[in-house]
This record gives C-alpha cells, structure tokens and sequence, in this order.
C-alpha cells in the first residue's frame, strides 16, 4: 500500500497526490459504458484488479491531463485507488508508458496480379 499525503493542487496543473492503494501493471481493457479499467498486476502473483473511473478520478499522461478514453489495453499504469462504497475507486491513473502500436501489414498484391496473364490456362 502507498499512501501519499492530500494536498490541494499542484502549481504547473498535474495532479494532486491522493492516500491510497497503489495498482501497478498493464491496462488489459477499458469499459468506457461502465466507467471500469482492469490492470493487471506485477510480481510474482499478478492478477487483474478493476477499478471504477469517477468524477474525482484524474488522469496524467507525460505530465498532462487526460482521459479515460486515452487508454489504451497494454499502457503501464500506476492506479491509485481506495476502496468506498464497497467498490474499488480509481483516484488517481498516471500512464507510465504506451503500448507498442503494430505497424499496419504490407498490402500483398492480389491473386490475378501475379497469377498468368488473363487468357491463359495456369498450367500451360
């Protein structure tokens, strides 16, 4: 658990820090209809952890705001979250790294394009 002393805001925009549980791992998906983010964990045990997105829940990516939509499954995240209400609240989501877009796959030419030419028959 790390907890992290309240203050009322930072100068330069970031995040206030928030007292909490610490949620450390990959964003394995988003349910932006539920306002729910899983996280699975690091370590020797990992495990998926959910966390429900509220109106005090803030974002920070590269020392910015952001949003809930921003996320993306296989960003690292650090989740500061307390439990209320009986329901694990997200207080705090600060993207630590993005996850590696594939580049898109080589257009492959289509079949008439290196088959014979039109005409023919393929085996003469």
């Amino acid at each position: 658990m790390l907890a992290l002393a309240p203050a009322a805001g930072a100068a330069d925009g970031s995040p206030a820090p928030v007292a909490g549980e610490a949620v450390v791992g990959e964003l394995t998906r988003v349910d932006l209809a539920r306002r729910v983010l899983a996280v699975k964990t690091d370590g020797r045990d990992p495990r998926e952890v959910e966390a429900m997105v509220t109106d005090q829940t803030q974002f920070a990516w590269r020392g910015r705001a952001s949003r809930l939509e921003d996320l993306r499954p296989g960003d690292r995240l650090v989740v500061i979250a307390v439990e209320e209400a009986g329901t694990r609240q997200a207080r705090l989501v600060k993207v630590m790294g993005r996850a590696a877009i594939a580049p898109p796959s080589p257009a492959r030419p289509s079949p008439s394009a290196s088959g014979p030419p039109s005409g023919t028959h393929p085996w003469i």
